[in-house]
């Protein structure tokens, strides 16, 4: 075993305080293993990362003297722990009415205890050091949409033109592998996961048309593997529940969407049909008031019970569709739709 790096108080950084903090006395790993919170025996709590930076010291303060020349008791801490996903730090404090050296003679003192919590920010890169790629960056900064699937293994970003998308397990992009494809394309209304597939609302500069489009996510990124639907008008917001796509248009109207999956192919493809459109010009001031689009589910439930199986399929559900939007004007709308499976 070779030693990679120390955590130690330096006489450079604190020169008189490192002989009267004793020997270490608590530490604890982040639930992470990120940072390492470190008390000593007389007094005083630092945090350190993982390759031995010193983050916070609480020494400078713990061993200084107050405005009217008492000398301030350190923090001590006589047990701690952190939370579970390591924003916090809960610590037990113990409290004497005298200096370190007077504790130590009248051990019979009352001491009183409490109970502290620590707040920290902690950066996503802690634990996920990656970037976006570079190449993807040069011409298409900054970044106006990003999507997360639902198992937490693929991300994909938007930016001025075209996207990418990048898997957490193998660490890899997957970018346009003809650039003139991306620089044609630019994201208007957002992107989601449908479970391998991303579903992309685009306006084709090229074609000067408004499209939905569905790209595999392990196939090459390229148009030739594309779903691609015409749409009549501009997309502003677009998210998916289930098995529908749910588009909100720059004409104040919503459109469903089914989308399936098809393995005829070596590579799966999903097609897309149009299910339902709904004006809301009547409820919205303008589009561009609304900031979210979703759709949920209501089942309908009678108290019968059902025994055959034809009655099973024929059990009623409701969709519910909802549109939020800015504060002013304020305005909710939801309309229900009965669907029969």
């Amino acid at each position: 075993m070779q030693l990679s790096h120390k955590l130690e108080l330096t006489p450079k950084q604190y020169p008189d305080i490192w002989n009267k903090t004793g020997a270490v006395k608590l530490i604890r790993w982040s639930p992470d293993s990120c940072v390492v919170m470190v008390t000593w025996e007389y007094g005083g709590l630092s945090l350190w990362s993982v390759f031995g930076a010193q983050l916070i010291c609480t020494l400078g303060g713990d061993f200084a003297y107050q405005s009217d020349g008492t000398k301030k008791d350190p923090l001590k801490i006589s047990s701690m722990s952190w939370g579970s996903e390591g924003y916090h730090l809960w610590v037990i404090e113990a409290k004497s009415s005298g200096n370190v050296m007077a504790e130590k003679e009248c051990k019979s003192e009352a001491k009183q205890f409490g109970i502290l919590q620590f707040q920290f920010i902690k950066s996503a890169l802690t634990i996920n050091p990656c970037i976006i790629h570079s190449t993807y960056l040069e011409i298409n900064w900054p970044i106006r949409f990003s999507a997360i699937d639902k198992l937490g293994q693929n991300v994909a970003v938007v930016g001025k033109f075209g996207f990418a998308h990048y898997s957490l397990l193998s660490k890899k992009w997957k970018l346009f592998g003809n650039i003139t494809q991306e620089q044609t394309m630019t994201v208007t209304g957002g992107l989601v996961w449908w479970n391998d597939f991303i579903v992309i609302a685009c306006y084709n500069l090229s074609d000067r048309q408004e499209e939905l489009r569905v790209y595999l996510r392990t196939a090459n990124l390229d148009n030739a593997f594309a779903h691609i639907t015409k749409v009549d008008a501009e997309t502003l917001l677009l998210s998916v529940f289930r098995d529908i796509v749910i588009l909100f248009r720059a004409d104040c109207s919503i459109c469903l969407y089914s989308i399936e999956r098809k393995s005829d192919g070596p590579n799966p493809t999903a097609s897309i049909q149009v299910l339902q459109e709904v004006s809301m010009s009547r409820y919205i001031p303008h589009p561009f008031l609304v900031v979210s689009v979703t759709l949920t589910s209501v089942r309908t439930e009678t108290g019968i019970s059902l025994k055959m199986p034809q009655q099973l399929d024929l059990a009623a559900e409701k969709q519910k569709f909802s549109i939020f939007c800015m504060p002013e004007p304020r305005c909710h709308f939801e309309q229900e739709t009965m669907r029969v499976s």
